[in-house]
């Protein structure tokens, strides 16, 4: 996650989450399984912009 998140700079952020608590769905809405057939994990992610 750090290195994806290192992509930002020089952003920062504020909030990174799993994207189906980010949506408000249920737990188990995207199964171990699912993750497993796409070979990835989905977030949500609220970046700030520094200020100078």
């Amino acid at each position: 996650m750090a290195e994806n998140l290192a992509f930002t700079a020089p952003w920062q952020p504020l909030l990174v989450e799993p994207i189906t608590k980010f949506l408000g769905l249920p737990d188990g809405f995207i199964t171990e399984a699912d993750q497993e057939g796409f070979g990835m994990a989905f977030y949500a992610a609220i970046l700030e912009k520094p200020t100078a």
